[in-house]
Formats: C-alpha cells, structure tokens, sequence
C-alpha cells in the first residue's frame, strides 16, 4: 500500500504578487514645494517711461559721410561716430571710418581698428574726442532696415554708458536705437533721427533785400469790393432751418461768390 505525502497547495501567481506589493515600503505622498517668488501683481505689461523723447541729430558733416559712403558701393559699410550730448539730444558731430573686410550683407571691423583709432585721437591731443565715440552706423543696401543678432551683439560689445546705432540705406532712410547701460540695460529702438542744419543769417538777408527790390504786392479784391484781410460783417442767410437741400438754397449767396457759382 503506497502512501501519499502531504503536499502544501501550489499558490496562485496572483496572490504572491498582491503579498509582495504589501511587502514593499508604502511611498510618502510627493508634497508641492513651497514657491521662493510669489508674485504680487501679474496685469498688464511692463512699461516704460521717460521724461522727455530722446531725439539723434545728425551734424551736416556726419550726413555727408555717412551717406557718401553708404551710397558709394553695395557693399555692406560701418563706422563710428563721435556723440555730443545735451538732455535726451544725442548729435553726432562726425564719423570714422575703419580698415574692415565687407560683403554684400555683412561687414567686419578689424579687431584693433578700434584702438588705433583711440590712441591716434590721443596722441594728437584730441583726449575729448576719442571719449565721445558712442556711435556705431552700418549701411544695409538693397535692404530692408532692421537688426539682425550679430548687430544686437555688436551693440553690447561697443556699449559703455550709452550707444547710438544707426542702420542706413541707399534710399536716404534710416533706423536708429539707443542702448543704455547700468544694472538693467535699456534699449530704445526706432528713435527719431534728423539732419541738424544751421541757416545761414548773412544769406537770409541777402534774400529778404532781394524780395523788398524785386517783389510788388499785390491787393487782391473780392466782388463786393473789400480787402481780403479787411474786417467784414457777416452776411445772414435767410432760409428754413429744416430745409438744408443746396437746390433750394436762397439767392443771398450771389454777389458774394458771382452768379455763376456752381455748386458741384
């Protein structure tokens, strides 16, 4: 007679999954991190304000070279320029042009251009103008204005207290920023940029002597026979209010501006 041996049942694979997940360590409940910055105040946009527009100016010698050289080649060209600053007007009394390797949309100052030009100033006993070179242009011909990212680099690279930038054309147009320095630089893009003429007084009189030699006036008259400028009483209009149609205007019109006034 054989006799059988107790054998334990085989577990299912189920239930020894479920007792070796109550075996694992229960993970604790990921709490949000409290925030270092809580923003207080998150409407509208950030502004900016300034007390008076700033305005470049430039000089009758500064316009000539920059555009002489701009409008000489289709070559890309750039320069700098000496800044005089009085407010929030910036005038750029001249340029300098540099040794630069230059393409048809790109240009490269020479890498010790810049302080030559410096220590040329110096030497020569013009201490005052090396520091007013605060003014970068290059030229963008058969171009659209604009600045692209090696120019916003170029702006940071030559930026102290403050640079003046100027991008030409060929058409005679420009676009200009501002670049402020300090803990928070501030850039201001589009500013307004002219040409600073001065009238020559001795040439306004000798015109204004020709006008007195050369130059009758002239009365003119209307049909009632009074001056232009010669004070008159108003002429009343007698008609209906309600009834504004030019067809049916009264007569009291005629003398004033002829009989024959037509009315469209």
């Amino acid at each position: 007679m054989k006799t059988q041996k107790n054998e334990s049942p085989t577990k299912p694979a189920k239930a020894t999954e479920c007792q070796a997940q109550l075996a694992l360590p229960v993970p604790e409940e990921k709490l949000p991190e409290p925030p270092s910055v809580l923003p207080l105040y998150t409407e509208g946009e950030l502004t900016c304000r300034l007390p008076e527009e700033p305005r470049v100016l430039l000089a009758e010698e500064a316009f000539n070279q920059l555009f002489g050289w701009a409008c000489s080649t289709n070559l890309e060209i750039c320069c700098l320029g000496g800044v005089r600053r009085e407010g929030s007007i910036f005038t750029v009394d001249r340029f300098y042009l540099l040794e630069q390797a230059s393409g048809s949309v790109s240009t490269e100052l020479d890498d010790e251009a810049l302080t030559n030009l410096i220590s040329k100033l110096i030497q020569e006993g013009k201490r005052y103008d090396a520091s007013k070179i605060k003014c970068w242009a290059h030229s963008h011909p058969r171009m659209e204005l604009f600045w692209s990212k090696t120019d916003a680099e170029t702006c940071r690279t030559l930026l102290s207290d403050y640079l003046v930038s100027i991008v030409v054309g060929q058409d005679f147009n420009a676009r200009c920023r501002i670049d402020i320095g300090g803990p928070v630089p501030v850039t201001l893009d589009r500013v307004p940029v002219s040409l600073e003429f001065g009238l020559d007084k001795a040439l306004l009189e000798k015109c204004r002597k020709e006008l007195e030699e050369k130059l009758t006036p002239q009365v003119t008259r209307w049909d009632f026979g009074k001056h232009l400028c010669e004070p008159r009483e108003p002429i009343e209009l007698q008609f209906d209010e309600q009834d504004l149609s030019l067809d049916e205007w009264p007569d009291s019109y005629q003398g004033l501006y002829g009989d024959e006034w037509g009315w469209g």
